[in-house]
């Protein structure tokens, strides 16, 4: 089903190549957002979920002949303003690759195998590393354990009777 008019959409294309024999790979691709939902300004509702789409002769296909077409990941006034698209890219007999990309809304047709994808640890929304949070988690729980006291027993063990 097409965008609504006024819906700025990005045509995207890929293809896959089998490793083993060379021919045209089989599988699928799933696209969705990194966000549950976006408002785009000027349209009632939100866009939701994803999609997923099938490799005919080794090029992504939606299923009606037509060319697979995505939101941007820049269109001004949306909320959110920052989020990527995530793929998921299950090759037959292969393991699943994710991958994380954004796309531009000037841009014509883009090759999903030719973009900058993201490193799946890689957030493209700001935040701090989860180590520098680890880290400071720990010396959190350093501090509370200095300044606590240490418990009593609950009932009394002959090591504790003996000491008194």
């Amino acid at each position: 089903m097409p965008f609504p008019e006024g819906v700025p959409s990005v045509p995207v294309r890929y293809s896959i190549t089998s490793p083993a024999d060379g021919g045209p790979g089989e599988g699928a691709l799933q696209l969705m957002p990194t966000v549950p939902a976006i408002r785009v300004p000027g349209q009632e509702g939100v866009f939701t979920g994803g999609g997923t789409y099938r490799f005919v002769d080794g090029q992504l296909d939606n299923g009606n002949g037509e060319q697979v077409r995505l939101l941007p990941t820049n269109i001004d006034g949306a909320n959110p303003a920052v989020w990527a698209w995530l793929g998921i890219e299950q090759i037959n007999g292969q393991q699943p690759r994710h991958f994380y990309f954004a796309l531009d809304a000037d841009a014509g047709e883009v090759d999903l195998g030719a973009v900058q994808q993201f490193a799946p640890d890689l957030h493209p929304i700001p935040r701090r590393p989860r180590r520098v949070r680890l880290r400071r988690m720990a010396a959190s729980r350093q501090r509370r354990r200095r300044g606590r006291l240490p418990r009593e027993p609950r009932r009394p063990t002959r090591r504790h009777l003996r000491g008194q």
